[in-house]
Formats: structure tokens, C-alpha cells, sequence
């Protein structure tokens, strides 16, 4: 699909800060905000823009991120799509994937400790168990989130590492449901649900950015219309003396999004 240099501007200025105003990335954009508002409108249309949500610090919610591959044995098509409708119901789930290679399926989800963990899978065995060939169940010590720099995004990285868990109330649970389902949600409407100020709001959600409970405001982009395909490299180190090498090349190579270490 075709897209100008200003689309991908635009693309970049949303991944780098999804809740920006149209009036702020036009001034970064040299555009109006209805240009701004039309070219977003239009990629929207165009299914580039399928969403925005935000990046949390799951460590800092009390949560660890597992990760189950699957190797799938004895499955109709029918018992694949019941397969997945079960993953992604899950209220743990937060990332699935059909996969090439050793393995048919990636699952990542959170639980507050390995307990938890064993639990999912033992649910899923409770449903699939005669369809499980062999699994690898992960825990996820480090995630280095990386901009999607062949946009043109600025080559900045967040790391997730464990730190002091911050005291949440139902409110801040609350705003962070929002905003993760949608970043560019207003104060406004949040506040009108919580029967508050929009100003109360906009100070809670500081907060969580400062103490980095907020990482990250970004569009959804559907990879696919901008000529891009998902590879995932899992690699198993003997000798991790180059493992910072390693980094400094993925921090500057505009095409990977992300490294996880388990």
C-alpha cells in the first residue's frame, strides 16, 4: 500500500505518543489539526490504524508475563478455531499467535505468580489435552520495547525490570482499564464514568506515568498493510559474554520491536 512521507511521519508521531492532539502533532508535522485529523481518519479507513492502547509496566501491577508455545497434535480445523476462541478468552491472555516452525502456537499471558501460571495450563489441558504434542512454558524476566523505527520513530527503548510496586486504588485500576483499551480515550470520559473531575483524572494518570506504571501510549497498526511481516528469533545462549553487543545492535536496527529474556 502507498503511503506518503507525511502518512509515516504521522505513523511515527502516534507511536511514539498515541495521545498527542491533533493540535500538537500538527505543530511537530507542520500541518493544521483537520489535515491531521483527516490523514488519521483515512488510515483508520485504510485499516492501517486498527486502535491505540497503552504499554503498562505489568511488575509494577503485581503481575509476571509467561509465555506457553504449543505444539498442536490430532486437530481438525474446527478444534484449531475452538483452540484459539479459548485462548483469547481468557481474561490472562493478552497476546496469541498462530505460528511457522517448531511450533503451532505463542500464548502470553499474565499471573501474579507461578501458581497462577500452572492454573492457566491446567485449564487448557483440561479442554485440549489430547491435542498437546509437547509445550514450553517461559517466564519473561526482561522486555526491551523498542519504537517501530522503519516508521522514522526516534530509536528509544523501555525497559520492563522488576521495581517497587506501587499502592493502586480501584480508580487507578480503573483509568488504566480505560486507557489500555484505548489511549486516546479523554479525561473527560473517563471522568464522566467515575462521576469525577476531568482534573483529577489528568493528575492520577501523572502519577502513574512518573512511577511507571504508564509506559507507553501507541497505535494498533496492522503490520500487514505496510508491507511488513512478523518474525520472532528465539535464541538459546550458551555464552552470553557478546549479550551486550547484542543489544546495542537491536537497539539500532530500525526493524526489530522488541527482545524478551527468560
Amino acid at each position: 500500500m502507498s503511503l506518503s512521507k507525511q502518512d509515516y511521519a504521522l505513523l511515527a508521531q502516534l507511536d511514539t505518543n498515541a495521545r498527542q492532539t491533533y493540535i500538537q502533532l500538527g505543530k511537530k508535522l507542520r500541518m493544521n489539526k483537520d489535515t491531521v485529523k483527516y490523514r488519521m481518519e483515512r488510515l483508520h479507513k485504510l485499516g492501517i490504524i486498527q486502535g491505540y492502547y497503552t504499554e503498562l509496566n505489568t511488575r509494577l501491577l503485581g503481575y509476571t508475563i509467561y509465555r506457553i508455545y504449543i505444539k498442536l497434535q490430532n486437530v481438525k480445523p474446527s478444534t484449531r478455531a475452538s483452540i484459539f476462541n479459548w485462548i483469547c478468552t481468557q481474561k490472562e491472555t493478552f497476546y496469541v499467535a498462530e505460528i511457522i516452525g517448531q511450533w503451532d502456537i505463542a500464548v502470553l499471558f499474565w499471573a501474579k505468580d507461578i501458581v497462577g501460571a500452572e492454573q492457566f495450563w491446567n485449564n487448557y489441558k483440561s479442554n485440549f489435552v489430547q491435542h498437546i504434542q509437547h509445550h514450553l512454558l517461559s517466564i519473561f524476566t526482561k522486555l526491551h520495547i523498542f519504537p517501530r523505527k522503519y516508521l522514522g520513530s526516534k530509536p528509544d527503548v523501555v525497559r520492563v525490570e522488576p521495581k517497587l510496586i506501587p499502592s493502586l486504588d480501584k480508580t487507578d485500576y480503573f483509568i488504566l482499564q480505560e486507557l489500555a483499551s484505548n489511549s486516546r480515550v479523554s479525561f473527560v470520559d473517563i471522568a464522566l464514568k467515575l462521576k469525577t473531575t476531568a482534573k483529577r483524572i489528568a493528575y492520577r494518570v501523572r502519577k502513574l506515568e512518573k512511577s511507571n506504571v504508564i509506559l507507553w501510549y501507541r497505535a494498533k497498526l496492522n503490520y500487514l498493510k505496510l508491507d511488513k511481516q512478523y518474525f520472532k528469533v528465539d535464541m538459546f545462549l550458551n555464552d552470553t559474554t557478546h549479550l551486550k553487543a547484542f543489544y546495542q545492535f537491536a537497539y539500532t536496527n530500525k526493524n526489530i520491536i522488541y527482545i524478551n529474556q527468560t
